[in-house]
């Protein structure tokens, strides 16, 4: 590789991941394991280990049919990131941080369960588990 060649891609490095800050300190009340279901039988998974450390897995069918390597989650601008720099899956937007609910009610196919922790993440609820 050329200096030049180098020097951009450290640029680029530079420009895409400033500013991201670790889960773990950034917004540690997201550590937890939360699903939203789109269907009955159709959910979508995003783990934080305690470590910062997570993946997203999408089951169909009541099986798992796609998911993302393990990576560090980063947080910027109330939004979460899976790896400071990533093609295959776009930040989640976070509408809501995680809060307990009061009382229990059905979003969509999520029940929220009163005393329950929940998030909204691209206009979605997801419900922790675990």
């Amino acid at each position: 590789m050329t200096r030049i060649a180098v020097g951009v891609c450290s640029f680029c490095l530079l420009v895409f991941s400033c500013g991201k800050e670790e889960l773990s300190t950034g917004a540690p009340s997201l550590i937890g394991v939360w699903i939203h279901y789109s269907a009955e039988d159709a959910w979508e998974k995003v783990t934080i280990e305690e470590d910062g450390t997570g993946n997203v897995e999408w089951y169909t069918n009541n099986k798992l049919h796609k998911d993302t390597k393990v990576k560090r989650w980063y947080v910027e601008d109330n939004e979460l990131y899976l790896g400071k720099v990533t093609f295959s899956l776009k930040p989640y937007r976070i509408d809501e941080y995680p809060v307990t609910a009061g009382s229990t009610y059905i979003e969509n196919f999520d029940t929220i369960t009163t005393g329950q922790r929940y998030c909204v993440l691209n206009n979605f609820f997801f419900v922790e588990k675990g």
